[in-house]
């Protein structure tokens, strides 16, 4: 039967450019394709993990044809020298102090005879034009027995921001080079026991409602920590510290982006080095890690660049990671497993000219939000094609990603590094790329096609006028993807002297993906900086501060991707993961997402290929500016939100109706006095009394949507008013509750009102049509609806609007 098998894979044989596959389909699995979680209580947990399609790949090694084996969303290749075996990885939260222990309850297995695997190639560095050398280990390449020992393994306890947890690895095959012997593990049941500890999952005060969509994007066993009111305000609590040079204009900007996020509800404190003790980096790093401890602070700010760039009067440091490059992510550890425990960013600022055009950008765009619909239907996407890299793969991914689940229309600047590309060709020439094919392709979530579709002039038209058109036109984002250096991208031709050019008003943020182009300690003005400092240019850019790896950096792009739109890898961390627990936390934020990509980057193939690759990826990408900057991916929509117009002196609570999921933040002379999450309905929030006289803020904020404030004065206790609605408007609520879609309403007069489902083809699916006044809700049933993109249509007398909802099932 084993040979059978083998024969009929042979037959499956596809030729795709110079890549050779042979495709195995499994039939019957006992869950979805990856992890499926059975069970989970405060003991352990049970994982049911199914192959439903896998590959081997021909690989040439010496002149010989070997083979590569790949599974959808592995990504990433095994140790250097070792068999090429895929395995996927995941995050399981563990009680304080215990250990994990893995047991295989059940297997379904299958053995293929007389195949020769090949050994994994080290990762080259993005600046190397050659692809290294394959070579065996010897010690396992010509031993009798199976690699790995085991298809799953287990690491020892780490944390995630005070949450013990452990990574677990399935890898589920295994080879005998000896023998020349694969077995397949079609299906595993496996039970994950925690031993010993105390019974409780993470620890309490660090726990932070910023930091919760973290823990909630990584953990399969999310739904174990405790449920606590993440919104209630502890007694010296600081969620966001700015860190100054000893300069009067940088402690002036210091001072206003303070006051402008704790309107905001984020306590924020600013710290000057002379405070600290001096501009070292163990002092900086002790400092934040007591504030960490102390304060359960969730994010900080560097508000000025290294100190040997030009400025050594007003400079930060920043710690060298392993003598080879700035890390302002060493900070961000708390508990030295490079992995951050906070968000943190930078401001590269030398004087006042600096600091008011690149705080300038962040206020002005939170402010006011560019209202024009063409600016967030065209993202841009620059990369370079270079057949053995994934350069032009990973960007395709998340740009059909952007335009068929998003509906935008995206722009391209491409241009050829290397290589002919041609319709039908390969994407790429590297032995993993059938793991992005099947997981992102027509086998899986079918944002790109099989094979490249393009011919060589779609890829290689790329320019700098190209680049600057797009922008100045107006976009919410840029991703590059290709090569970096000092001054700029390697293709598209782009560089500091191009940025001139500009002239843009809608400040994009920019995801430099590359090398070397955010090295904030080179001796010159590098192109992040640049492209942030400058009147127009940039809302902020990531970028890697020295020379990064290929592979490792694409896997960090998609996991960076999935934190910010959470449907772009809906499996992940589980099939269904974004219904269980149920939330939608889309939030739009690049540094939140940059932590988020790194987690994500770490269990991606784990145990397997050697952690160094993952580590300085860790270090190298740094935020360009204050990390709890949100871009607009749509065009901004007015909050809804009521509440008395006055406060009566001495009184202890104060209630707001405001759109569910946004932050509301109540502040008195610049201090907070109270925070709460909005639901959509009245939120009672326990206030400190106020006297007479003062006058306190109201505001709320929500990814996508413009800033809402409004003083309320506090009065005399004999007056009171009864709340008011601030707005007459209908909206969508996004979130489907039950297959109930809601739209709520605010009406002062009986209005007509006709809410419309289309599905993406044009076709109604549902229709409301009612006369409507004061304040409530109706509702469209979309029970017996498929999962997929819809769009709600809302007619109100002459106001028409169009909201898109993605429904998954």
């Amino acid at each position: 039967m084993v040979n059978k098998h083998w024969i009929v894979a042979l037959g499956l044989l596809t030729l795709v450019g110079s890549i050779s596959a042979k495709v195995m389909n499994v039939e019957n699995n006992w869950g979805n394709r990856g992890y499926n979680l059975v069970s989970s209580t405060k003991s352990g947990v049970e994982i049911v993990f199914s192959v439903d399609l896998w590959r081997l790949v021909e690989t040439e090694v010496d002149g010989k044809t070997m083979y590569t084996v790949t599974i959808p969303g592995g990504f990433l290749p095994n140790t250097e020298g070792t068999p090429n075996l895929p395995s996927v990885g995941r995050f399981i939260a563990i009680p304080e102090g215990a250990r994990a222990m893995v047991t295989i309850l059940d297997k379904r297995t299958e053995v293929i005879k007389d195949v020769e695997i090949a050994p994994a190639p080290p990762l080259p560095k993005e600046s190397d034009p050659y692809e290294p050398p394959y070579r065996k280990n010897s010690a396992i390449y010509y031993t009798n027995v199976y690699y790995p020992d085991s298809p799953v393994k287990v690491s020892e306890p780490m944390e995630m921001r005070g949450v013990d947890c452990i990574t677990i690895g399935v890898c589920p095959f295994q080879y005998n080079p000896v023998t020349k012997e694969l077995v397949v593990y079609k299906d595993l049941r496996v039970r994950v026991d925690f031993v010993g500890g105390n019974g409780h999952f993470g620890e309490d005060n660090l726990r932070n409602r910023f930091f919760e969509p973290i823990l909630k994007e990584h953990l399969i066993n999310y739904s174990m920590l405790p449920k606590l009111d993440l919104y209630n305000l502890r007694q010296g609590d600081i969620d966001y510290a700015i860190i100054v040079p000893n300069d009067a204009a940088h402690q002036a900007w210091a001072d206003t982006i303070m006051h402008w996020r704790k309107l905001q509800g984020i306590q924020t404190e600013t710290y000057t080095l002379s405070q600290i003790g001096g501009n070292n980096a163990t002092l900086i790093e002790r400092f934040l890690d007591s504030l960490y401890t102390n304060h359960n602070l969730v994010a900080f700010l560097l508000l000025s660049d290294y100190q040997s760039s030009g400025m050594d009067a007003y400079g930060i440091t920043s710690p060298i990671w392993n003598s080879y490059c700035v890390s302002d992510n060493k900070y961000a550890d708390t508990d030295g497993d490079s992995l951050p425990d906070m968000f943190h960013g930078r401001f590269t600022s030398h004087d006042n000219t600096h600091l008011s055009r690149m705080v300038g950008k962040m206020l002005s765009n939170e402010r006011q939000p560019e209202s024009s619909p063409t600016a967030y239907e065209r993202p841009l996407f620059a990369c370079g094609w270079q057949t053995p890299r994934w350069f032009q793969l990973c960007t395709e991914i998340v740009r059909r990603f952007m335009c068929l689940e998003l509906g935008k229309d995206s722009s391209c600047q491409y241009a050829i590094y290397s290589g002919s590309p041609y319709p039908g060709c390969s994407w790429s020439t590297n032995q993993n790329t059938y793991m992005l094919i099947d997981y992102f392709g027509p086998n899986g979530l079918n944002y790109i096609p099989s094979t490249n579709p393009h011919n060589s002039t779609f890829w290689d038209t790329g320019t700098y006028q190209g680049i600057n058109r797009e922008i100045n036109a107006g976009t919410f984002l840029v991703q590059h993807r290709d090569h970096g250096t000092y001054s700029g991208w390697g293709e598209p031709y782009y560089r500091i002297t191009h940025l001139q050019y500009l002239n843009n008003i809608f400040y994009p943020f920019v995801f430099s993906i590359n090398c070397l182009t955010g090295t904030y300690n080179y001796s010159s003005e590098v192109f992040a900086e640049a492209f942030h400092r400058m009147v127009y240019g940039a809302l902020g850019v990531n970028a890697a501060s020295e020379t990064s790896y290929s592979f490792v950096n694409d896997t960090y792009i998609f996991g960076l991707y999935d934190l910010m739109f959470p449907y772009f890898m809906p499996d992940y961390p589980l099939s269904g993961s974004d219904a269980e627990p149920s939330f939608y936390y889309g939030n739009n934020n690049p540094g939140f997402g940059m932590v988020s990509g790194k987690y994500f980057l770490h269990q991606s193939n784990w145990p397997y290929l050697s952690y160094y690759y993952k580590v300085i990826t860790f270090h190298l990408f740094h935020h360009h500016t204050d990390p709890f900057v949100t871009i607009f991916s749509e065009v901004p929509e007015s909050l809804t939100v009521s509440h008395a117009n006055q406060l009566p002196a001495g009184q202890t609570t104060f209630t707001v109706t405001a759109n569910d999921s946004s932050l509301i933040a109540l502040t008195v002379n610049g201090e907070i006095i109270g925070v709460a999450e909005g639901t959509g309905s009245p939120v009672v929030i326990t206030i400190p009394p106020q006297s007479a006289g003062e006058t306190m803020i109201v505001t709320v904020t929500l990814y996508n949507h413009y800033r809402y404030e409004k003083a309320v004065p506090v009065i005399g206790s004999e007056v009171t008013e009864e709340p008011v609605v601030t707005e007459s408007r209908v909206w969508l609520n996004q979130t489907v509750i039950n297959d109930r879609l809601v739209v709520n309403y605010a009406l002062s007069n009986r209005e007509q009102v006709k809410v419309s489902l289309f599905d993406a083809t044009g076709r109604m699916i549902r229709e409301i049509n009612s006369k409507l006044k004061g304040k409530g809700a109706v509702t469209l049933n979309t029970s017996g609806i498929s999962a997929g993109v819809y769009f709600v249509r809302i007619e109100k007398g002459n106001e028409v609007t169009t909201n898109q909802v993605i429904l998954v099932r």
